[in-house]
C-alpha cells in the first residue's frame, strides 16, 4: 500500500514537471524556427535563403534514398516511388487537389463538395487560421509563416 502510494506520488511529480515545462516553452514556439533557422545560418556564416535551400535539398535527397530502397528491395515499383517523390514535393494545394479528384473519381464526394473543401483550405491558408483558430503571437498558438 505504500509502495503504490509513494508511485503515484513520484509520478504524478513527473508529470506535473512536463506539463510546467511545456508551458514555460510554449511562449516561444512562435518564432523558435525563424530565430533557430537565423541562427544557425548565423554560425555557420551563410545566407538564411541559402541554408533554406540546403535543408530543402536534403529532405528531397533523403526521400530519393528512402523511395530508392524501397525500389531495391521491391516493395514498390519506380513509377509508384516516381509518383510518390512527386506528390510529397507538390505543394499543399496540389496534394490536396489530387486527393480530392480520386475521392471524387470513386464517388466518395460531389464535384460541388471537393471544390467547397478546396476553397476553404484557400481560405484558411490565407487568412492563417490552423486548426479553426486564427493564429496570433499569443502563447499556445502558432504562427505560421508567410510563405
Amino acid at each position: 500500500m505504500r509502495r503504490r502510494f509513494l508511485l503515484t506520488a513520484i509520478l504524478s511529480a513527473i508529470l506535473f514537471c512536463f506539463i510546467v515545462g511545456g508551458v514555460v516553452a510554449a511562449p516561444n514556439q512562435g518564432k523558435g524556427s525563424d530565430s533557430f533557422t537565423t541562427r544557425v545560418a548565423s554560425i555557420l556564416g551563410v545566407d538564411v535563403d541559402d541554408l533554406q535551400k540546403a535543408q530543402k535539398q536534403a529532405k528531397e535527397d533523403l526521400m530519393k534514398d528512402r523511395l530508392d530502397r524501397a525500389v531495391n528491395s521491391g516493395r514498390i515499383t519506380q513509377e509508384e516511388a516516381d509518383s510518390k517523390l512527386q506528390w510529397q514535393l507538390a505543394a499543399p494545394k496540389d496534394r490536396l487537389q489530387s486527393v480530392l479528384d480520386k475521392a471524387v473519381a470513386a464517388g466518395k464526394l460531389t464535384q460541388e463538395q471537393a471544390d467547397k473543401k478546396l476553397e476553404t483550405f484557400q481560405g484558411k491558408h490565407k487568412s492563417k487560421i490552423f486548426h479553426g483558430k486564427k493564429q496570433t503571437n499569443r502563447r499556445g498558438h502558432r504562427k505560421l509563416s508567410d510563405a
